[in-house]
């Protein structure tokens, strides 16, 4: 391919990521909006001790979910993108046949380990209705993956905004019950899977239900890689709630998953720009190789662009955060918010080196670290968490995201730009570094001063600083659904 060639290529990648980025962050920015609220509204109205047993219950019932799906999702969003339009709906119905296959499996073995554990009473019901949800949810999943693989973001962004605009409107209406709440996210789910699969049904592919070992293979053979890595991952990040409910108390337990639930939240920029970024570096793994440091690196300058200021901001903000959203009683988990804030940023970069090696079909790497990070997490947590409660479980996930880090660069490290990431490094540090002095003045503002306030100070600072390039710029304001005169603008504004 002749440079020229290669060029128009890799813009036409850029502009698509671009566009995809965008449409998926419009959605789950919807999406986030109504489930923070949902979140915040539920842990206030339980308190920190009921909110603690629910989120024991919950914890419980979405490790057992995540068996159900036997990597078939992972597996369909990595094959719909090289396949033969023919043979798409074989993989579609097959998928279908083996969630629903392993959904009753699971569902039957998840209810005895609960018994087996020691649930009981209403956490039994509950564990039982969000299990029964949770089997709509794998639906709702194959949806959102084939759409991710055909490029259709917006599938996934309509979907989400509506499981989150439905729990939202029912934690405003029902009785503030453990129970209550579950029954809410079963309406949920049932909504989004039934509208997702219509959704995709009749306008992407039709699913033929026949289910042959070769078609499991096919899936499983990217799938399952995948899926001992997204069980890992929620063994990962649901693993202090598990440590916290044996050896701490119930309130501590809430405290945590309060202020860890509502950090969670913002990873939602750092899916969808993996899921994004994924299937053009799996194109490029195909077609053009030679290009993948390219928006590789521009994933990566992007996380810091973003995350760096949010840890900075949570760190200095984080008693005024905590008092302000959930109340006096979860003022204690200030200090658990600030160093989950610090796990998200090392979190989110990891991640998008999870897209990478998925794309090259490296998945056993991703689980092999996220498996040193759970060692990490259990070992720091079984010290931690009875000395210092949900403080301790912060500080053993800040470890454990610490390691994994480490490792995802090493082994992403021949296609990382340095140069270029080096630079970015240090103009987002030192801006989000004077950013938080400032706001660190601005700590007895209301939060509707200090943020945007802080926010404006650091997107002036790194303008000033050159952190992102005209070019840069005018490229990515191609790709997103502005009008023209601004894009216009945007191209040819000179700093």
């Amino acid at each position: 391919m002749s440079r020229p060639a290669m060029q128009r290529s890799s813009q036409v990648a850029l502009l698509q990521v671009a566009r995809n980025v965008v449409i998926g962050l419009v959605g789950q920015a919807i999406s986030l909006s109504f489930q923070l609220v949902a979140s915040i509204l539920v842990a206030r109205r339980l308190g920190a001790v009921e909110f603690g047993i629910y989120s024991s219950a919950l914890a419980f019932a979405i490790l057992f979910s995540t068996l159900a799906d036997a990597g078939v999702t992972n597996g369909l969003t990595r094959e719909l993108v090289v396949v033969e339009d023919s043979h798409a709906g074989k993989l579609l119905g097959a998928g279908l046949l083996i969630k629903a296959i392993g959904g009753i499996a699971v569902y039957l073995l998840a209810l005895g380990a609960a018994l087996a554990f020691g649930f009981r009473g209403d956490q039994l019901v509950l564990i039982a209705v969000m299990l029964f949800a949770y089997q709509f949810s794998l639906l709702t999943q194959t949806a959102i993956g084939v759409g991710r693989a055909r490029g259709r973001m917006e599938i996934e962004s309509g979907l989400v905004s509506l499981q989150g605009a439905i729990f939202l409107g029912w934690v405003l209406l029902a009785p503030a019950a453990p129970i209550s709440f579950g029954v809410g996210w079963l309406l949920a789910y049932i909504a989004s899977s039934l509208i997702g699969m219509a959704v995709i049904c009749l306008t992407l592919v039709r699913p033929r239900l026949a289910l042959s070992m070769a078609l499991a293979r096919q899936l499983w053979a990217v799938g399952l890689p995948l899926m001992i890595s997204a069980v890992l991952m929620l063994v990962y990040t649901r693993l202090l709630i598990y440590q916290l409910t044996l050896l701490s108390s119930a309130r501590e337990t809430g405290l945590f998953n309060a202020v860890s639930g509502m950090i969670r939240n913002l990873q939602v920029f750092t899916f969808i720009l993996s899921a994004a970024v994924g299937p053009t570096l799996a194109r490029m793994v195909i077609a053009s190789p030679e290009r993948i440091g390219e928006v590789y690196t521009l994933a990566l300058r992007v996380i810091l662009l973003i995350i760096v200021p949010v840890a900075v901001g949570a760190s200095a903000l984080a008693r005024p955060i905590t008092l302000t959203l959930f109340g006096a009683e979860y003022v204690p988990a200030a200090t658990a918010l600030a160093l989950s804030a610090w796990s998200l940023a090392g979190f989110s970069l990891s991640f998008i080196a999870q897209a990478l090696l998925a794309a090259q079909v490296r998945a056993g790497r991703w689980a092999r670290a996220l498996g040193a990070g759970i060692a990490v997490s259990a070992t720091v947590g079984a010290v931690a968490i009875p000395r210092a409660g949900a403080s301790g479980a912060a500080l053993a996930a800040l470890a454990a995201d610490i390691c994994i880090l480490g490792l995802m660069i090493w082994e992403t490290r021949a296609s990382i730009r340095w140069p270029n990431i080096i630079a970015t490094g240090l103009r987002v540090g030192a801006s989000a570094a004077m950013m938080g002095l400032a706001v660190v003045l601005l700590v007895d503002q209301p939060l509707w001063v200090s943020v945007p306030l802080g926010a404006v100070i650091y997107l002036v600072l790194i303008l000033l600083t050159r952190t992102i390039s005209p070019a840069e710029i005018a490229n990515l304001s191609a790709g997103l659904p502005l009008p023209g005169w601004m894009k216009r603008r945007l191209g040819s504004v000179e700093y």
